[in-house]
C-alpha cells in the first residue's frame, strides 16, 4: 500500500494538507463559462474506465460528486493548469457514459479539493478554500472558504461571497459541505486540532463568526459532512495520543451542536498504546436513503484486520466480508432503495460490493484492476451517489478514472462435484446480498435453467466423462456469476 506523501509546511502554523495545491505564479482567475462547443464525449458504459482529467493531478487529491434533478452525475476535481490550478467538471449519464466535460473554475494559485452540494431548485454550489492570486488584498485571496455556483447548464459563476470568516481555510486538511433542510449551505474544514464550520453565506465584506471545535490534542483530517433529516453531521479522523483523542469521530453541528461521538473499534491497543489507521481520503460516511447515518473504516493496526461498517447511534460494528488487509482507501455511497455501495483498494485493485436494502449483508464482491495505461497504481477510491449501479472514481496518480459498476450476483450449486459416468441433478441458487433473485439464466455443460422466485432452479445432467467447467448465471442489471463444477 502506498500512502500519499503529505506536503511540506506552508506557514509556520498551517500545514499544507492533502488536497491543497500551490503554484508560484500569479494570475487573475475567474469562474469559467460553458465552452462554446462541448468536448467530445468519451466511452463510459458500465465496465469501462473513462479518464476524466485533461492535465496533471496529485495522488492525494479527491473528487466530489453531486447528482442533479435530471439524474446526471457531476464529478468535479482539481487539476493543474500550467503553474496554476483549475476545477474540472464532468457530466455522466445514467448509463455511465460521459456526456460533457468543462472547466468550472480556472487559474487559481492555491485551491483546496472542493465539496459539492446540490442547491434547492436545482444547480450546485461548491465550497473550497484557496487563494486566487498572491495579492492578499484581493477578495478571493484571503485564504477563506469561497464558493462557486452553477445553475446546471454548464455556466459557472464566482459570487462575491464567502462560506466562512476564517482565513485559514486554504490550509484545509479536508473540506466538507452540505445544505440544511431549508437549503442553507454549511461548510466545514479540518486544520491542525480544529474543526471549523460556518452556516450560510457572507456576502461582500460582511463580517461573520465561524463555529469551532478543538479536539484537545493532535490534529484532525478528512472532514465529511452529511445531512439526515434536519440534522447535519461532521466526521473526521484524529491522531491524538490518547484513545479518547484518536480514531474516527462524528459530531452533530446543525441545527444544534451535539456531543462528539467516537466510532467504536476505530482504535485498537497495539504495543500498549492506542493505535489506528488514518483514512486515505474523506471519512466514508453517508445517509442511507431510508434514513440513518453509516460509516466505514479500517479496524486494526498496523494493518487493516477488516473494514467495519457502523450505524451512528449503535455500538455494533459489522465486518465487510473479504476486506482483510484492505488499504485505508475506503468509500461509501448511498444507492436507491436503502442499499449502499462500499469500495476499497487492496494491492492496486478495487473491491466493491453493495448491501441489501435492509441491514448490512453484502452482495458478491467485484474486483477491478487499475485502468490500463494508468501505471497500475491506485491511490484513492471514491464513490458517488447512485441508483442501482455504483459510480466509482479512482485516483491513479496520473489521472482520475470513472467506471459505473453493476452489482454482483452470487451463484451456489449443490452438488458442485460428482462422479464421471453418473447422471446428476444439480440445484442452483442465485442471490443478491442473501436475497433470492428470480429470472437468472443459469448455463452449464450445454444445459440451462432459469431461477424462480425462490432463486432456485435445477439442471439434470446426463452421464458425462470427467471434466471441469463453470456454471454461469446471467441477468440484466447484474454482473455475471460463476460457480466451478467438477466431474471426476
Amino acid at each position: 500500500m502506498r500512502l500519499p506523501i503529505r506536503p511540506l509546511t506552508l506557514l509556520a502554523t498551517i500545514a499544507l494538507a492533502p488536497g491543497l495545491l500551490l503554484a508560484g505564479a500569479s494570475a487573475q482567475g475567474t469562474a469559467a463559462p460553458s465552452p462554446s462547443g462541448p468536448e467530445a464525449a468519451k466511452r463510459g458504459p458500465a465496465g469501462t474506465w473513462t479518464k476524466l482529467n485533461t492535465a496533471g493531478i496529485n495522488n492525494f487529491s479527491a473528487p466530489t460528486f453531486y447528482r442533479d434533478t435530471d439524474g446526471i452525475l457531476h464529478i468535479l476535481h482539481v487539476q493543474e493548469s500550467g503553474d496554476l490550478y483549475d476545477i474540472r467538471e464532468n457530466e455522466v449519464g445514467k448509463n455511465g457514459t460521459r456526456i460533457k466535460s468543462r472547466t468550472a473554475l480556472n487559474n487559481w494559485e492555491a485551491i483546496d479539493d472542493p465539496a459539492a452540494m446540490a442547491m434547492s431548485g436545482g444547480g450546485v454550489r461548491l465550497a473550497f478554500g484557496g487563494q486566487r492570486t498572491d495579492d492578499t488584498d484581493e477578495y478571493y485571496s484571503k485564504g477563506q472558504m469561497y464558493t462557486a455556483t452553477s445553475d446546471g447548464t454548464g455556466t459557472w459563476t464566482l459570487p462575491h461571497e464567502r462560506l466562512g470568516q476564517s482565513n485559514t481555510a486554504y490550509g484545509s486538511y479536508g473540506t466538507g459541505a452540505v445544505t440544511t433542510s431549508s437549503g442553507t449551505p454549511v461548510a466545514a474544514y479540518a486544520l491542525n486540532g480544529d474543526l471549523t464550520w460556518h452556516t450560510g453565506t457572507l456576502p461582500g465584506d460582511t463580517v461573520g463568526t465561524d463555529e469551532r471545535h478543538n479536539v484537545g490534542s493532535g490534529s484532525i483530517y478528512h472532514t465529511t459532512l452529511i445531512r439526515d433529516g434536519s440534522k447535519v453531521y461532521a466526521a473526521w479522523y484524529a491522531n491524538g495520543s490518547a484513545a479518547s483523542k484518536q480514531g474516527i469521530f462524528v459530531k452533530q453541528i446543525e441545527p444544534t451542536v451535539g456531543p462528539t461521538i467516537k466510532a467504536p473499534k476505530s482504535t485498537v491497543t497495539f504495543a500498549g498504546k492506542p493505535s489506528s489507521l488514518e483514512p486515505g481520503g474523506p471519512v466514508a460516511m453517508v445517509r442511507r436513503t431510508t434514513g440513518g447515518v453509516y460509516l466505514a473504516y479500517c479496524v486494526g493496526y498496523p494493518s487493516c484486520s477488516y473494514i467495519g461498517m457502523w450505524k451512528l447511534g449503535t455500538s455494533t460494528v459489522s465486518k465487510v466480508p473479504g476486506s482483510a488487509n484492505a488499504s485505508t482507501n475506503i468509500s461509501l455511497a448511498a444507492a436507491s432503495g436503502g442499499r449502499m455501495w462500499v469500495a476499497w483498494e487492496k494491492d492496486d485493485k478495487v473491491y466493491a460490493t453493495r448491501t441489501a436494502a435492509r441491514g448490512l449483508r453484502t452482495s458478491y464482491t467485484r474486483v477491478l484492476p487499475a485502468p490500463r495505461g494508468s501505471g497500475g497504481f491506485i491511490y484513492g477510491v471514491y464513490l458517488g451517489s447512485s441508483y442501482s449501479r455504483g459510480e466509482l472514481v479512482v485516483n491513479t496518480g496520473t489521472g482520475f478514472y470513472h467506471q459505473q459498476l453493476v452489482p454482483g450476483l452470487s451463484l451456489s450449486a449443490s452438488p458442485v462435484r460428482w462422479r464421471a459416468g453418473k447422471a446428476q441433478v444439480v440445484k442452483f441458487r442465485a442471490t443478491d446480498a442473501g436475497k433470492p433473485v428470480a429470472g437468472v439464466l443459469v448455463k452449464a455443460f450445454g444445459k440451462k435453467c432459469r431461477t424462480k422466485a425462490t432463486g432456485y432452479c435445477k439442471i439434470s445432467f446426463p452421464k458425462m466423462s470427467a471434466r471441469r467447467g463453470k456454471a454461469v448465471g446471467i441477468k440484466s442489471g447484474y454482473f455475471k456469476a460463476t460457480r466451478t463444477l467438477r466431474i471426476r
